[in-house]
C-alpha cells in the first residue's frame, strides 16, 4: 500500500478537513449533509474570493477615462 494512502475510511474523514473546508463557502451553511461541490448550474465560491470581488467592486472599480 502507498504510503500516502490512509489504511481505512476512518483515516479518510479524519486526515481531510470536511467541516474546515465546508465553513469557507457561504453557500453550504444553508446545504444539506449531502451536495455537489461542482455541477453544470454553477460552482460555488469561498468566503475569501467573496470578500476579495466585493472589496474591489466597491472600493476600486473606476473609470479613470481610460489611463
Amino acid at each position: 500500500m502507498d504510503k500516502h494512502q490512509p489504511h481505512n475510511a476512518s483515516d479518510v474523514s479524519s486526515a481531510f478537513p470536511v467541516d474546515t473546508i465546508r465553513a469557507m463557502f457561504p453557500a453550504l451553511q444553508q446545504a444539506g449533509d449531502f451536495i455537489f461541490m461542482d455541477n453544470a448550474a454553477g460552482a460555488q465560491i469561498p468566503q475569501s474570493v467573496l470578500d476579495a470581488v466585493t472589496n474591489h467592486l466597491v472600493a476600486h472599480n473606476v473609470q479613470r477615462g481610460g489611463r
